[in-house]
């Protein structure tokens, strides 16, 4: 403490602050003498050392063992890639050893083939070279007949005048002089049309003038049905066909029908026979064939010294072709039958169902249907098919009869069950199936598709069946075969008709107690039941199958001729079930307003609100109300402004299908959840047209010497493919361009496919507004209209887009309009209420 001349006096406190603590704490805290030696700081820093070198120890042995374990790891991953290359290879052996023996199969199997050509065709060639030697030996005969004439008598012969030659039973033809077999093709007007005589060469300058084809020739189905049926052709066909057989009676115009109808059999084979690879219709179309060319022959050859062996010919060949063609006609004729019986009573069905439904309008047009059905079954087959149609209508009554019987006191309600009728190709809902057959007039069932995987296990298992059973008929045991053969009999009755002998034939044939006692005592004939099988399967299947029936016929092993019926049993079931799909469609579309709206009804009744639905057309409300608040600002009679319900929904489906965000059954509207595939395809394909609309349009500005219409054509077949890059689209833009401007066109590609690119927009808003204008009027779409709009050259695609659009659309509209209402009224007094507050 020192004095100051202030007279104060001066603390040097940092002498007395030895703690650096405040002075009131610094008594609590004594200070304390240092007890730290050179040696402990020593002891210190060598324990400090020891434990860094201890723990850099354990950090290095931590490292070493993480390297040991990749090593491990890399050196399994390493055994683990060559085990599954080994296995690839055993597996790639395998398949190609596999594939080897199927070519061999195939080989083996053409050669087979190739020789029974070969043998059919040497004995067609030898069938024609003998009938060729008995035509020259007649002709033989016929000149040393002619030789043997007196020149006198022959002179005098033609002096006389032509005799007229009569029809009758007795007559004969007298003073005649034999025409030359190269008959002449003058046209001269028929003298014998309504006389009962005509003289013979006047009678073959008529039949020659009639115009019939050559065999050889191809004419229209239409035009020769229209020469065959003149009432002149008739005439004089019988009356040639009368001398021929010396035959004049009521019946001849029918044999020159017949007759004629051999130019219709050999010449229009797709239009008159049902199965013209058949074995009976071969045989029935070498028999008109072999009649006619006899027929010509016989007219070459014909006089009053000659043409008595041709004659006998003929009526040999025409004895065989008519008896082969009242068979064929008499077979035709109850399929025909059978046919109109099924239709009938599938029609009885729906008209049934109809009144059931209490569906007005349409009862009496099925009850006029039916009865044109009625009669013409009547007309074709005569009373006996109205008796058979009777009493199947009869036991089907009965059968509905105690099927009632057995139910409980419910009210009928109408609901076609449509997988009874597509069987086990229909594994989607009555309803859904019905919206489909309506929305989508080509639609078909298929088969299910199925992943690569099961598709591998279905072939292994496959083949395991049937080599287990192919081991089994080696080895004498066919006790297998009576519950396969039951298998394929109830499959083939599922596709035969109700009534008819072929049903009879399968349950008389197939007779499975006895197949299963010949199973049992080893005397089942394998062969024969595949025989009844294959037949039966020919008169049931499509003309599209005659291939695959006739391959199956060819075959030689029983265990794959069975599994070949099998697969094609399951295509048969799918075309029978898609027949029966395109007759029902036409009814179909009348209720199927009704019966979609009774379905939905049930459905959302448990929960009435449709958010997505309402969101959708609120959109499109508001979109629209916009423009139009737009283009009346003073707001000049807002009633009349504000946008109808249908332009709504028009407007609704155009922004879904045109939207770059892709379409799945999570964001699509409730009521077009069962669409939302289709709606999908229709976004795709109107992306495909815009893109293809810009590089054409990138093209033109280019230069490219590419035609467009051609340049179209590739560019949409290269969007079908899904390998296709921006690549790919650049090189057909790129053709005849020069080689500085091609980076160019690639860059410009990439940007003009964005769906950000002003192009690209462009033309997508040009495409709504043709869809939009599509919808509310198709006629609009022309191709003017397109060309307006730069899209001429995507107008087919766009038509069919448009089409598929407008049909989707508009029944929508008939089957939700009433909930579509509901929704924009209550959206307009929400906004209407919004202006009045």
């Amino acid at each position: 403490m020192t004095p100051e001349n202030s007279g104060f006096y001066t603390v040097d406190a940092d002498k007395l602050h030895t703690s650096r603590k405040p002075f009131h704490l610094q008594r609590r805290f004594p200070q304390q003498q240092s007890l730290t030696t050179l040696e402990t700081a020593e002891l210190k820093r060598e324990a400090f050392l020891q434990e860094r070198r201890e723990k850099l120890h354990q950090k290095f042995q931590q490292v070493q063992s993480v390297v040991r374990q990749v090593k491990a790891r890399r050196e399994h991953r390493k055994i683990s890639i060559l085990k599954s290359l080994e296995t690839a290879e055993l597996n790639r052996r395998t398949q190609m050893e596999e594939r080897r023996m199927a070519s061999k199969n195939l080989v083996e199997r053409a050669k087979v083939i190739a020789s029974q050509n070969i043998r059919r065709h040497q004995a067609e060639q030898e069938r024609l070279r003998a009938r060729l030697e008995s035509r020259l030996k007649a002709s033989e005969a016929r000149r040393l007949c002619l030789q043997d004439l007196r020149t006198s008598k022959m002179a005098s012969r033609r002096k006389q005048p032509l005799k007229e030659e009569s029809f009758g039973p007795t007559s004969k033809t007298k003073g005649v002089s034999k025409q030359s077999p190269k008959i002449s093709v003058k046209t001269c007007p028929e003298t014998g049309h309504t006389k009962k005589q005509v003289g013979w060469s006047s009678l073959l300058k008529a039949y020659q003038s009639l115009g019939l084809p050559a065999l050889t020739s191809q004419v229209d189905f239409n035009e020769l049905g229209r020469i065959l049926h003149q009432s002149r052709v008739v005439t004089v066909t019988s009356k040639m066909l009368s001398i021929a057989l010396s035959l004049a009676d009521k019946d001849s115009r029918r044999r020159a029908r017949i007759l004629l109808t051999a130019y219709m059999m050999l010449m229009c084979p797709r239009e008159i026979l049902q199965d013209r690879n058949g074995s009976e219709e071969q045989i029935l179309l070498t028999s008109a064939k072999d009649v006619l060319v006899q027929f010509e022959i016989w007219m070459a050859a014909h006089g009053p010294h000659a043409g008595q062996v041709e004659r006998r010919v003929f009526a040999e060949s025409w004895t065989r072709y008519r008896s082969l063609f009242e068979a064929w006609k008499k077979r035709d004729q109850k399929k025909l039958v059978e046919d109109m019986i099924t239709y009938y009573l599938e029609l009885s069905n729906v008209k049934r169902s109809l009144e059931e439904h209490d569906v007005e309008g349409v009862g009496a047009q099925l009850e006029k249907q039916l009865e044109q059905v009625k009669a013409k079954i009547v007309q074709v087959g005569g009373p006996a098919s109205l008796e058979r149609l009777n009493n199947l209508e009869s036991k089907k009554g009965t059968q509905e009869e105690v099927k009632q019987d057995k139910e409980e006191d419910k009210a009928p309600v109408y609901k076609p069950d449509l997988s009874t009728i597509f069987g086990p190709f229909s594994n989607i809902p009555n309803e859904r199936l019905a919206h489909e057959l309506i929305v989508s007039p080509d639609f078909k069932l298929q088969h299910k598709e199925i992943t690569p995987l099961e598709q591998h296990v279905k072939t292994i298992a496959t083949k395991a069946f049937f080599d287990k059973l192919e081991n089994e008929l080696d080895n004498g045991d066919t006790s297998s075969l009576p519950g396969l053969l039951a298998d394929v009999r109830e499959r083939l009755l599922g596709l035969s008709p109700l009534d008819g002998d072929l049903r009879e034939t399968i349950l008389e044939i197939m007779d499975i107690e006895l197949i299963q006692q010949q199973a049992a005592n080893n005397t089942l004939d394998v062969s024969k039941y595949i025989q009844t099988i294959i037949d039966a399967i020919a008169q049931l299947c499509a003309p599209v199958r005659d291939e695959a029936i006739a391959a199956i016929r060819e075959g030689s092993q029983p265990i794959v001729q069975i599994q070949q019926l099998l697969e094609l049993l399951d295509f048969m079931a799918l075309d029978l079930a898609n027949f029966k799909l395109a007759a029902i469609r036409p009814h179909l579309v009348e209720i199927g307003v009704e019966y979609e709206q009774d379905f939905f009804a049930k459905t959302i009744s448990n929960n009435p609100e449709m958010p997505i639905t309402n969101i959708w057309l609120c959109k499109a409300f508001h979109r629209l109300h916009d423009i139009s608040s737009q283009r009346n600002p003073e707001n000049v009679q807002p009633h009349l402004n504000r946008p109808s319900h249908k332009a709504v929904i028009e407007d609704a489906f155009v922004a879904l299908v045109t939207a770059s965000d892709t379409i799945n059954s999570e964001t699509v509207p409730e009521t077009l959840l069962w669409d939302a595939d289709r709606l999908t395809g229709y976004q795709n394909d109107i992306q495909a047209l815009v893109i293809v609309a810009c590089l054409l349009m990138l093209a033109k500005n280019f230069g490219s010497p590419a035609d467009p219409p051609q340049l179209a054509t590739t560019l949409f077949e290269l969007l079908k493919d899904h390998t296709t890059t921006i690549d790919n689209l650049s090189l057909e833009i790129q053709r005849g361009l020069d080689e500085k401007r091609k980076p160019l066109v690639r860059s410009m590609v990439d940007k003009t496919l964005s769906h950000t690119d002003t192009i690209y927009l462009l033309l997508t808003r040009r495409v709504a507004t043709i869809i939009r204008s599509y919808l509310n009027s198709p006629q609009t779409l022309t191709p003017a209209a397109a060309a307006s709009q730069g899209l001429e050259h995507v107008f087919q695609p766009l038509t069919e887009v448009c089409a598929n659009l407008y049909r989707l659309a508009t029944h929508h509209r008939k089957v939700y309009g009433s909930w579509y209402d509901t929704i924009i009224s209550e959206e307009e007094a929400t906004i209407s209420s919004t202006r009045v507050d």
